[in-house]
């Protein structure tokens, strides 16, 4: 069970009757990746109802690129779902700057009941989506401080607020529940972080974070990475996935469970990455954090690649090799040096973690083992009540 089953179970009540819950906040946050140019207003004046939208993006794919396939069937079932069909939304924005190495896209949803629903979404498969990511483990990021401003432009007067990301996203939404201002983090009434990065000690220390702390709702898939980044001390709540290992962010292999809940996690099972990765960039102070990220980014850019899979080719792997060698002894000593933490940190934390896994399984074996005696028993037991009743009629004849 995952996403589109609860939207088959909740699909006819709408939000005025059944209000906003953590699934429909998760949906709502993958909504904000889908390509909406044209489809919904930029401003904050006029509305679309999301039927409406979701016709029109589907009626007309030329030149729309979905991250995911999924992302199209979600269109067309929150198009078809009262709950979901009648929302209205606005404020769709999107913009990529690769000189200010800025990713950025969010869109406004009215949900009904007197609420605004503020949806970030998340990285997409740019180098510079990625590059900006990096940045966050030693500085504020230009999206941060943009989801503040976009932030304070939906806050339409009279309306409640809820803000929510998935992956980048969610820590966007964190962000800028944080920093937009006493009087209207006064009108927040929640934030929905879905497997976003956390955030460096500067912005943790702050007191404006510390006020929004207590109405963030942070979940994270039972083997998250991306979530666990940066994120000592973070509450969140662990859910099970039908994935492994990083395919876990994709929050449609997220499990959920009747009524409409995502299936918990008894705790986070795979702390490995996500400790060898921060023990990774706790290793580097914050200059040497920015030189290094800036450095890689150096290197991926002169491939000429603008996305991640464009990376792999041929041409783009001479194009790297070649600006890495012709790089200065002190910048190749600063990558080797990153690079050489990241295996120490991994031989420090990978002994742990295979320990933790083979208890895992041994417990799992233990587990087969009593359900298939208790089976064994319960079988032997009704094959004794069948035979004892078949005696009983014999005699009885």
């Amino acid at each position: 069970m995952n996403l589109f089953s609860y939207i088959e179970w909740r699909g006819d009540l709408p939000m005025s009757t059944v209000p906003l819950c953590p699934m429909d906040a998760l949906i709502l946050c993958r909504l904000a990746y889908c390509p909406m140019e044209g489809a919904v207003p930029a401003g904050f004046d006029g509305r679309v109802k999301l039927r409406d939208a979701a016709k029109a993006i589907l009626a007309s794919p030329q030149g729309r690129r979905f991250l995911l396939e999924n992302d199209k069937q979600l269109l067309e079932e929150l198009s078809e779902h009262e709950r979901f069909a009648q929302l209205e939304m606005c404020g769709y924005c999107r913009s990529t700057d690769a000189a200010a190495e800025k990713q950025f896209s969010a869109v406004t949803v009215f949900l009904g009941d007197g609420r605004l629903f503020i949806a970030y979404r998340g990285t997409d498969a740019t180098l510079v989506g990625w590059k900006e990511d990096f940045n966050m483990s030693f500085c504020r990021v230009p999206s941060q401080l943009e989801a503040v401003h976009y932030l304070k432009a939906a806050a339409l007067p009279g309306h409640r607020l809820v803000c929510a990301g998935h992956s980048k996203g969610g820590n966007l939404a964190v962000y800028a529940a944080a920093f937009s201002g006493k009087r209207l983090k006064n009108r927040i009434d929640s934030v929905y972080d879905f497997d976003g990065p956390g955030f460096i000690k500067e912005i943790t220390a702050d007191a404006q974070y510390l006020e929004i702390a207590p109405r963030i709702h942070k979940f994270v898939p039972q083997s998250s990475v991306i979530g666990r980044l940066l994120a000592a001390g973070e509450k969140s709540v662990a859910v099970m996935s039908d994935e492994r290992g990083l395919r876990q962010h994709d929050l449609y292999s997220w499990r959920v469970v009747p009524p409409g809940e995502m299936e918990r996690a008894e705790s986070l099972n795979l702390e490995f990455v996500g400790n060898m990765l921060n023990d990774w960039i706790s290793g580097m102070d914050i200059e040497e954090r920015k030189s290094f990220f800036d450095t890689c980014y150096m290197v991926l850019s002169s491939s000429d690649a603008v996305t991640l899979s464009e990376l792999s080719g041929r041409k783009s792997v001479m194009k790297m090799l070649r600006t890495l060698k012709q790089t200065d002894p002190e910048t190749r000593r600063l990558i080797l040096r990153g690079f050489a933490l990241l295996t120490r940190s991994a031989r420090e934390h990978l002994p742990a973690a295979l320990r933790r896994e083979q208890n895992i399984q041994a417990e799992q074996s233990e587990e087969s083992k009593e359900h298939a005696a208790a089976c064994a028993y319960g079988c032997t037991c009704a094959a004794e009540e069948i035979d004892g009743a078949a005696g009983s009629t014999a005699d009885k004849k």
